[in-house]
């Protein structure tokens, strides 16, 4: 009864979804909005998302959903909803009609509230799909995973698109729809379209025109081999092979264990699993042509301008928050610095740009950028991934660094409020890295394949002050060394497909609670990695060699709490024989 009302209304809706199931914030912040739930006196998008975001803040702090994904920053990204919480609210959700008895449970999710839809559980998706022109009131309609498109049911989309044009959400993510109809822009009140993970052609988003639309969220992911080689088959939980905690940790009844192994001191858990780390890039979305008529979008995700005129369109879009953009040549990267100036200085929060060039042919001095990223929270940058062997020689490398530097530099000037940086191919060296290096807010930064050149990177006292978070991941470089004084709120270190050996300094970080090892193959490397760091409390291991020594040496630090075992990590002479 505390919370205001439209929190309540907010806290009730999560009945619609499977118990236990975790819910994106994206997702809930976008479908409260549309669904009317939450509103503000100006009735605008922008003000009602962040209402919304307060929302699932109170939420989480009041311990009426539990975190399940956190950010690198501390942001909660995704939640689940305890079964004592489900059980109490979907009491009241009935009572209230939110959870209607003509609709089934397991496909409630699928529809905005109040909607009248009736399906019985000996239903599927499909039969909704068969007769959807019948549900012309809906107002939400996330057909996420769903995979009833097949070649013959493409016309479901479009009847959508016909008959439902109350439309204010509409998802199609890791659906089979393989095309886009034209009747898609019939839905003149749709808020947000996503169109992630699908196969959709590139060039179908090029004449969408939905002026009411704040966002377009599109996207493949693409499987990422950055080293060794990749077993083509899923992995599944019998593929892991067993390990043995030392004999002389005493077993502590309060423990829960997934198997037979003795534990000492401190440890609360020891968990094996498998879950998919691999690195991924995006395919991308043409960007619409008539964009700038949809003044009001917010986020344009995985986009890319088939025109000089796109570029300069974006640049007019004062409402734009987040923008994922690719670039393929280097004639349109000046034009893109352009065109995103003013947005900096306005409502530009997040940027992410993949530069997909090459080999640069101009020079790095003739970028420019009049004004500093002041309210910039979040940057990525790619370089080109597709780059040919023969074109990987040194002074090519070197003008890609000199680019990617420059940019770096244009993007970070004045920063003071960026908290996440991702660079990737882009050939970096340690005198680009210091620009970064007084940023006060900045809280997570990943490096990863080919982002930096050099095989060390120092970290200098009274550098990186507030950074928590920190990734490598890539051959390349072979020692971290931190000097006192440097990175003293550093929480966590993750280092993937590295040869990174010592991470010397490590006994400085007083703060360092947690190691994440992803395919690291190299024997011995827990030892050097671990010397000295007796504060840490947490280590993951994802694919990663571990012998019985190193399990010792874990064993010995007196503050470990839990060891995560994920994804085929284990001792190598033992994978045949212990399952």
């Amino acid at each position: 009864r505390e919370l205001p009302k439209d929190y309540r209304s907010c806290l009730l809706y999560l009945a619609i979804f499977p118990q236990g199931e975790p819910i994106r914030r994206s997702t809930l912040i976008e479908r409260w909005v549309a669904e009317g739930l939450i509103t503000t006196k100006d009735w605008s998008w922008s003000s009602s998302v962040v209402e919304a975001e307060k929302c699932f803040d109170t939420l989480v702090a009041r311990c009426l959903v539990c975190p399940s994904d956190i950010g690198a920053t501390g942001k909660v990204k995704s939640c689940t909803v305890h079964k004592l919480v489900y059980g109490f609210i979907t009491k009241i959700a009935k009572k209230q009609r939110i959870l209607q008895t003509r609709l089934s449970r397991h496909l409630a999710h699928h529809f905005s509230i109040f909607s009248d839809v009736r399906l019985r559980s000996s239903e599927t998706i499909e039969d909704f799909l068969k007769k959807s022109s019948q549900f012309s009131k809906l107002k939400v309609l996330d057909l996420e995973g769903c995979r009833c498109f097949q070649q013959k049911n493409q016309c479901y989309l479009r009847d959508i698109c016909r008959k439902i044009l109350m439309l204010k959400y509409l998802s199609l993510r890791r659906t089979d729809v393989t095309s886009l109809p034209s009747e898609i822009n019939n839905l003149h009140e749709l808020e947000v379209l996503d169109i992630r993970d699908t196969n959709i052609p590139a060039y179908e988003t090029r004449t969408v025109l939905l002026r009411k639309l704040k966002r377009l969220l599109a996207g493949q992911k693409l499987k990422l081999v950055l080293a060794g080689e990749v077993d083509p088959s899923p992995s599944s939980p019998t593929d892991f092979p067993s390990v043995q905690m030392p004999e002389k940790i005493e077993k502590k009844e309060s423990l829960e264990v997934p198997c037979n192994v003795k534990l000492k001191n401190r440890l609360k858990r020891l968990l094996p699993g498998h879950v998919d780390s691999s690195p991924a890039d995006f395919s991308s979305v043409q960007i619409p042509e008539k964009v700038e008529k949809m003044e009001g979008v917010e986020v344009l995700s995985n986009v890319k301008p088939k025109s000089h005129q796109d570029l300069k369109d974006i640049g007019g879009l004062n409402e734009l928050k987040k923008l994922g953009v690719v670039i393929n040549k280097e004639s349109d990267l000046q034009r893109l610095l352009k065109s995103i100036n003013d947005l900096l200085k306005q409502s530009l929060r997040f940027l992410s740009i993949t530069l997909d060039i090459s080999i640069y042919k101009g020079s790095s001095s003739e970028l420019s950028l009049v004004n500093s990223p002041k309210y910039l929270e979040s940057l990525t940058i790619n370089g080109s991934k597709k780059c040919p062997k023969d074109l990987q020689s040194p002074s090519i490398n070197k003008s890609t660094s000199t680019h990617m530097g420059k940019i770096l530099e244009l993007l970070t000037n004045n920063g003071n409020k960026l908290a996440k940086v991702t660079l990737s191919c882009t050939f970096l060296s340690q005198e680009h890295l210091n620009v970064l290096a007084k940023l006060e807010n900045l809280r997570c930064v990943k490096l990863r394949h080919n982002a930096y050149t050099k095989s060390n990177l120092i970290f200098k006292e009274g550098e990186f002050k507030n950074l928590n978070r920190f990734l490598v991941e890539g051959t390349n470089m072979t020692e971290i060394i931190f000097d006192n004084g440097a990175a003293t709120q550093l929480e966590k270190i993750v280092l993937s497909s590295t040869n990174i050996v010592p991470i010397s300094g490590v006994n400085y970080l007083q703060n360092l609670e947690e190691l994440e090892l992803n395919h690291i193959k190299n024997k011995g490397k827990l030892h050097s990695l671990l010397h000295n760091a007796d504060h840490i409390t947490k280590v993951t291991l994802r694919d990663t060699l571990l012998e019985q020594s190193d399990l010792e040496i874990l064993a010995q630090k007196p503050n470990m709490r839990c060891i995560v075992l994920l994804d085929k990590t284990g001792e190598r002479r033992h994978q045949n024989t212990r399952r």
